[in-house]
């Protein structure tokens, strides 16, 4: 409705900004499998290439994170076109595999942020473990030194329930490290090799470090292990963050400017997070909140908000919604009427 009414074009110079900075995660072909719970952090290559021509099309400029980060920070001085910065996270294989030819081919500038532990194959793609598991089993139990979640699995509607069960319940109801304890251990129970898992999906440091040497990519830091910052302590969120960009630059040679929260949500990447964040002096630490690179953000480096560009919503209608930051401001103003009328 926003889109056909006509609103969105008219509110959109309001509340469009300087830019935007758009997350993506992972660029595949269309797959036919029936159970693809993870399917919102993919997008085809088709829809990638589709959004790069959508974007030039309407005016806008594609820049680096870093060169978004400067334009932001210039204010009222910088007077130019407004831009879009091109982020992927967690440093997945078809980055370079699939997406990186369609990016070459365009000449458009991005950034990878990357989970050191993936790279060193000493952390876990849980999510992904998770959907392996109940892909495979009819019935998946949870375990923890004893059984603490056992799930139905038997067809394809009970495999999602199943995987949306035990994703709130890894999320929400233990903590970072009772989470990646049950999965390692429910992973060699039913046989799912975790590093293999890795290995499969995430870039070696060696291919990082070949693929570094173009002028096209560069690379932020995304924590050792991905967890979510908000249930750490300060000292353990700090922990992360430098071990992750201390490995990244014994492994690359230099190191990292910018810094992706894991997860990123409001839930996930809180004010303790930010604070934290600041302490490290990266020129730009990315959320995924929604919204648009406006001129509030100028002194918000630490914070900066991101849009989805995910596969629930891969037409040309929703970005060109993204892309005049309404529907960010209208959900922002509905949440803070409802805070004001629960309290």
């Amino acid at each position: 409705m926003l889109w056909s009414s006509g609103l969105a074009s008219v509110l959109g110079r309001f509340t469009q900004g300087k830019g935007i900075v758009f997350t993506l995660h992972r660029v595949l072909p269309p797959s036919e499998r029936a159970f693809q719970p993870n399917s919102l952090l993919e997008i085809t290559p088709q829809f990638l290439e589709e959004t790069i021509l959508q974007v030039r099309r309407a005016g806008l400029e594609f820049v680096s994170l870093s060169e978004a980060t400067k334009r932001l920070k210039a204010g009222a001085d910088y007077k130019g076109p407004r831009f879009v910065a091109l982020t992927f996270d967690d440093g997945y294989r078809d980055n370079l595999d699939v997406a990186y030819p369609i990016l070459k081919r365009h000449e458009v500038p991005f950034t990878v942020f990357i989970t050191s532990g993936f790279c060193d194959r000493t952390s876990e793609l849980w999510w992904v473990a998770l959907e392996r598991l109940i892909e495979r089993q009819s019935k998946l139990v949870l375990l923890d030194g004893q059984p603490v979640l056992s799930l139905d699995c038997a067809d394809i509607c009970a495999k999602n329930a199943a995987f949306h069960r035990a994703r709130a319940f890894l999320m929400h109801e233990v903590d970072e490290a009772r989470q990646r304890r049950i999965i390692r251990e429910t992973a060699h129970h039913y046989g799912l090799d975790l590093k293999a898992l890795a290995a499969e999906l995430v870039l070696s440091w060696e291919e990082l470090r070949a693929w570094n040497r173009e002028s096209l990519v560069s690379f932020g830091a995304h924590t050792v292990s991905h967890p979510a910052l908000e249930r750490l302590d300060p000292a353990a969120i700090h922990a992360e963050v430098a071990q992750g960009v201390q490995r990244m630059t014994d492994e690359l040679g230099s190191k990292p400017t910018a810094f992706a929260y894991p997860y990123g949500f409001e839930q996930a990447a809180d004010h303790r997070a930010f604070e934290v964040l600041r302490s490290f002096e990266f020129d730009a630490c990315v959320t995924t909140r929604a919204g648009t690179l406006t001129k509030s953000y100028s002194d918000k480096c630490f914070r900066l908000p991101r849009v989805s560009l995910n596969g629930h919503h891969q037409n040309a209608q929703m970005v060109s919604l993204f892309l005049t930051g309404v529907p960010f401001v209208l959900y922002d103003g509905l949440a803070w009427l409802k805070k004001r009328l629960r309290s």
